[in-house]
């Protein structure tokens, strides 16, 4: 953008308003598709939401320039898969948790029928 858009002015300047025309017509259209379909290719790659993609290809472009482009969504895959392991931790261990907690019941009742002079079964 930053060549094309003197370009395009230089172009109308001198009377080359053809021209100047469809380099403009060119660069929307050229433009656009690159932000739609570079996600779109990124995606094919990860399982990661579209939006999560297009938003780490527009957030890197804005904090860290051009190179922006391969490093925000590499980060943001990064800090998404690493939230997403979290979680899962976080719900296993509940899981694991509750059924220790039956487990314990199960035992206490077995412990208590047994010193009661019940069965252990």
């Amino acid at each position: 953008m930053p060549v094309l858009i003197p370009a395009i002015i230089w172009l109308y300047w001198t009377g080359d308003t053809t021209w100047g025309t469809v380099l403009l017509v060119w660069s929307g259209v050229v433009g656009t598709l690159d932000n739609v379909i570079r996600p779109m290719l990124i995606r094919m790659g990860a399982d990661l939401p579209l939006i999560l993609i297009l938003s780490g290809v527009i957030g890197g472009l804005i904090a860290f320039g051009m190179i922006g482009l391969f490093i925000g969504p590499v980060l943001l895959a990064v800090s998404w898969r690493l939230f997403a392991a979290w979680v899962e931790e976080v719900r296993r261990r509940r899981t694991n948790r509750k059924k220790f907690s039956k487990n314990l019941a199960k035992s206490r009742n077995r412990i208590s029928n047994f010193s009661s002079g019940g069965s252990a079964a």
